[in-house]
């Protein structure tokens, strides 16, 4: 007799809870806040808008300066990126290893291997080249994966103390001067040419705290971290 009824009042509750939440995440000033921590991924771009203010238009240096400035005391940090010459982000990484993080970066040869032969380099590569030194110097561990096949990967993945997800992040943007920023008119190297400035590729990063898919990062990160 009284299971219809309970039927009917559960169902009732888990309708008033669901569009609680929607409510919330609707009119919330920042709404993205409120999706991650409800473990939804959430996108970035640098152009353009999206149905969230906060989502377009956005500093996809920052977000990834964010997502590393999430790594907890104790935690785990894998960046893997084709390509970095943003300090800032390098900062970052080394930050966390000072709060006591285990922080390993992992890149491809090309940006960070080259000959000293004193021929013209890309002022682009010249940077990454002095921010893969300052890792370095700051006793970042890393992994320089060989022509066998391109680092190709924009990622980050962290955990806690105890191994549990904290978040992912993902996307197609290099952490690179030129793709997120623009290359600002500069003079090409090789030819003397000025360069016509631009506002940077149009990209996005991801925001991931889905549990499963972060420690599924994770396990790829540290597979790459072996060089296999």
């Amino acid at each position: 007799y009284f299971e219809p009824i309970i039927f009917i009042l559960n169902s009732f509750v888990d309708i008033i809870f669901y569009c609680c939440f929607f409510i919330s995440v609707l009119f919330a000033e920042n709404p993205e806040d409120k999706i991650l921590s409800a473990n939804f991924s959430m996108p970035f771009f640098n152009h353009g808008t999206t149905i969230y203010k906060q989502t377009g238009n956005a500093d996809l240096e920052q977000k990834y300066i964010d997502a590393i400035n999430m790594t907890p005391s104790g935690g785990e940090l894998y960046v893997a990126f084709y390509e970095l010459n943003l300090k800032k982000i390098a900062e970052a990484m080394v930050a966390a290893k000072k709060r006591g993080a285990k922080v390993q970066f992992i890149t491809d040869d090309q940006y960070v291997a080259f000959p000293e032969t004193g021929e013209a380099i890309d002022p682009a590569t010249k940077e990454a080249k002095a921010v893969f030194e300052y890792l370095k110097s700051n006793d970042i561990k890393y992994t320089i994966r060989m022509p066998s096949g391109i680092m190709h990967l924009k990622t980050i993945a962290v955990t806690d103390s105890k191994g549990k997800g904290v978040i992912a992040v993902t996307g197609s943007t290099n952490a690179t001067k030129s793709c997120i920023h623009g290359d600002n008119g500069e003079k090409n190297p090789e030819t003397g040419v000025i360069v016509k400035g631009s506002k940077g590729n149009a990209n996005n990063v991801i925001y991931i705290k889905n549990e499963k898919i972060i420690l599924s990062f994770m396990k790829h990160l540290k597979m790459l971290a072996t060089n296999r």
